[in-house]
Parts: C-alpha cells; sequence; structure tokens
C-alpha cells in the first residue's frame, strides 16, 4: 500500500439532490496519526481499519431520503466499504484544512551572471508552458522546466533588455529594450514576428491580457507614457499619459476591463480598456514612494493589491468597485513585487532594503504565513511557476532561485468542499 498517494472517495448518489464530487487528499500528517502497521496490501483487515479512521474524520450522510425526514444514520451492520460501494453514504469534508509545511530553502538556484540590480525593470517571466524567460543583460535565455536545458534564444549585438514578458497564450516573448522598442519574439522558430518603436525610452514594464484577448499587450517606458498593442495591427491601438515619471509596474484585471498602473511618481492609475487615452479611470495618491509590486486578486472581484517602494514600504489592498483603500499593512521593506496563488486564498511579496527577504501571506486574513530568506541582494524579479505552487525569484546577487510556496489545487477550500473524480465502483488506496 502505497501510502505517498492520494486517497480518492468515487461515487454517485442515488438522488440528484446529493450528486457531489469530493476529492480528500490525505498528506502524510494523518497517515502517521494512523499508528496502524499496513505491511500487506491485500489484508483486508487492515484495509478496514484504515477506512474506519479515516471515515472518522468525515461526516456521512444517507442520500435516500424522504421529504419529510432528512435522516443522517449509518446502518453499522453494513460493513463501511459496502456503504460506500452501494451509494449511502455522501462524505463531507470536515472543516479542517491541512497547511502545507513551506520549505525555508529554495528546491533549485541557477546562477545568472549580469542580471541587473534595477528596480524598474522587469527580466524574468515563467510561463504556463514551464518555460523560464531571463533577460540578461544583451541576451535572452530560455530555461526549460521538464529538461532543466538553457537556452540563448538571442544576443543582441548593443542594445540592452529591459523588460521580458511572455503573451499569445504563452507562445510568444516581447521583449522590451533600452532604446524603447518592442520586439515579439517566436521561441520555437528562432525569430522575430514582429516590432514596434512606439517609445522614445527604455521600456521597464511590459503587462499583456488574459486568454481571451491573447494578441493584446501594453508596454510602460521611461518616457512616461502607456502604450497598448494588437498584435494583429501594425501600430499601437492606445496611448496612456497621467504619469510624469517612469512607469515600473502594470497589470491588467482578470477580466480585462482595467489596466493598473504604478510609477515612480508614487501615483496608482486605473485605465479603462474602453478609453486607452489621456483618460484616466482614477487616480490614487496613497503611496509615498515608486509602485512597482502590483497584481489583482483571482478570487475576489475587483480586488486589486499594490506595494510600494524604500520610503513606503506598506501593502496596499484596494476595492476597485468602491475604488476605496480596504487596508494598508507596514512591510519595514522595501516591496519589489506582488502576485497572487490562482491555486489558494494566498500572495507572496518580495522585498528590498533592507531585509531582502520573500513573505508569504494568507489573503484572507492579511497576515504572513512564512518569511524566506536566501537572497543576498533585494529580491526585485518574481513570476509564478505553471503549477501555481512554485515561485522564481532574481536579485541583485545574480542568482535566480526556485521555491515551493503556495497550496497545491486539491487544497484548495471551495465552499467548503474538496473537489473529486466520479468514478463508481470499487474504492481503494491507490
Amino acid at each position: 500500500m502505497n501510502l505517498n498517494h492520494d486517497l480518492e472517495f468515487s461515487y454517485e448518489a442515488s438522488k440528484s439532490t446529493y450528486k457531489k464530487l469530493i476529492n480528500f487528499n490525505i498528506e502524510k500528517e494523518i497517515y502517521k496519526e494512523t499508528n496502524l502497521n499496513f505491511k500487506n496490501e491485500s489484508n483486508e483487515n487492515s484495509e478496514g481499519e484504515y477506512i474506519n479512521y479515516l471515515t472518522s474524520k468525515l461526516i456521512y450522510s444517507i442520500p435516500n431520503y424522504s421529504e419529510s425526514h432528512n435522516s443522517c444514520i449509518i446502518n453499522k451492520n453494513i460493513p463501511l466499504k459496502s456503504n460506500i460501494q452501494n451509494g449511502f453514504l455522501l462524505p463531507f469534508y470536515k472543516n479542517k484544512k491541512i497547511q502545507k509545511k513551506i520549505p525555508k530553502a529554495p528546491f533549485k538556484v541557477l546562477d545568472a551572471p549580469q542580471l541587473k540590480d534595477d528596480f524598474y525593470l522587469h527580466l524574468l517571466d515563467w510561463s504556463e508552458k514551464d518555460f523560464l524567460a531571463v533577460g540578461l543583460e544583451r541576451s535572452i535565455y530560455i530555461w526549460e522546466g521538464k529538461s532543466s536545458n538553457v537556452v540563448n534564444l538571442h544576443n543582441y549585438e548593443s542594445e540592452v533588455i529591459s523588460a521580458i514578458s511572455w503573451i499569445g497564450n504563452h507562445d510568444l516573448l516581447a521583449v522590451g529594450l533600452f532604446n524603447g522598442k518592442v520586439d515579439i519574439w517566436d521561441p520555437e522558430a528562432n525569430k522575430i514576428v514582429n516590432s514596434y518603436q512606439e517609445h522614445t525610452d527604455r521600456i521597464g514594464v511590459l503587462a499583456p491580457m488574459h486568454k481571451n484577448n491573447p494578441n493584446i499587450f501594453s508596454s510602460g517606458s521611461q518616457d512616461k507614457s502607456i502604450i497598448t498593442f494588437d498584435m494583429r495591427n501594425e501600430s499601437a491601438i492606445g496611448k496612456c499619459c497621467g504619469h510624469n515619471q517612469e512607469i515600473c509596474g502594470m497589470k491588467w484585471s482578470p477580466d480585462d476591463r482595467y489596466l493598473a498602473s504604478g510609477g515612480n511618481d508614487n501615483k496608482l492609475f486605473l485605465w479603462n480598456v474602453k478609453k486607452l487615452s489621456d483618460e484616466y479611470e482614477r487616480k490614487f495618491n496613497a503611496h509615498t514612494s515608486a509602485i512597482k509590486a502590483i497584481d489583482w486578486s483571482p478570487h475576489k472581484f475587483g480586488f486589486l493589491l499594490t506595494g510600494g517602494g524604500t520610503q513606503d514600504r506598506t501593502i496596499k489592498l484596494w476595492n476597485t468597485q468602491t475604488m476605496k483603500l480596504v487596508e494598508s499593512i507596514d512591510t519595514a521593506s522595501q516591496v519589489c513585487n506582488i502576485a497572487f496563488s490562482k491555486n489558494s486564498h494566498e500572495f507572496v511579496s518580495t522585498h528590498g532594503y533592507s531585509d531582502n527577504f520573500i513573505l508569504v501571506w494568507d489573503s484572507d486574513k492579511m497576515e504572513v504565513k512564512a518569511s524566506l530568506k536566501g537572497h543576498k541582494d533585494r529580491v526585485i524579479y518574481l513570476s509564478v511557476g505553471p503549477d501555481g505552487e512554485k515561485i522564481v525569484t532574481g536579485a541583485g546577487d545574480e542568482t535566480i532561485r526556485f521555491w515551493d510556496v503556495f497550496e497545491n489545487k486539491f487544497n484548495q477550500e471551495e465552499d467548503d468542499l474538496l473537489k473529486t473524480k466520479l468514478n463508481i465502483g470499487d474504492f481503494s488506496l491507490r
């Protein structure tokens, strides 16, 4: 019996009212609690003991009930395994969540010579297809997650790379340069498929729209402007001018309705997709330092997190439906990046002067769950991995570090029930 595998309850109730999908992911801590000896996989008594132990942690309801009498009785005369197989029991997850133990050390470290120690740039991005793109001075490198191979995509002769982002369903790579140019690369074909020269100064940040609009992305520059492009067009489709200093943070909302931008002028702007011009939707002045760290919650519609630089050091939570500041937390350190987990109600922030740490937060309670240290310089680059559990960070110490920080998709709580596969038949431990 392999105790490192998940336990699945697969079952369909006879009444449509009780048709549920439930998946109970058991971790090692629970196995250790049993103190039962499972030496023989075919030992039915041991398996029965183990099943009974697990079911003591669950609440069961009988599906074949009447309108007038909703019973919650288990027939103890029928073996528990038969009760489950015959559809008499509906398991509900008890309101207790197994907390992931966050490792304090990175699980992988890569050398990144010439990785710029520049707060205003964005020089790494991890794609949904498990490719990590990194800009090192004039060179583009791609690390392949499955093989751990590193490929040198291109070396520019004179131009220095200032921003990198996967776009177009993560098949294409946008590269921003110090001369204000954006090159769109097809890494598989190893060629540039499009270029835009609309900015007059370096591009510090690139912000793609989401899957519904894979051809559209925006670029923020030291020339104080934000320009939006559609790769189906040869020229820009919108230009926003509101900041009076360099733009250093940008992110489109999950519904692609608003673009949030932060600048070295300490201002946070919201731009409406229907009005990509000088007419902003809202301007906020609550931060007292440059705003690079920006991300939208994937779990609470309209909620936005921002982080301020050295003089500010706060993380602020905004409700963009009411246009109000919800909460402000002093982190006592420069906030370089913020990124939400897509799997769970958590987010991560990375920091610079003076602690250079990585913080994992509970986004509902706005409380720190873990503090990680490893980089010797400020952690100015961050991207979330394709599985939603791992992150990658980069710093002025010229290293790239991979961390396992977020809950996995089986531990997320949605309506206090765990999701499952539906498969009528044998109940088994795999």
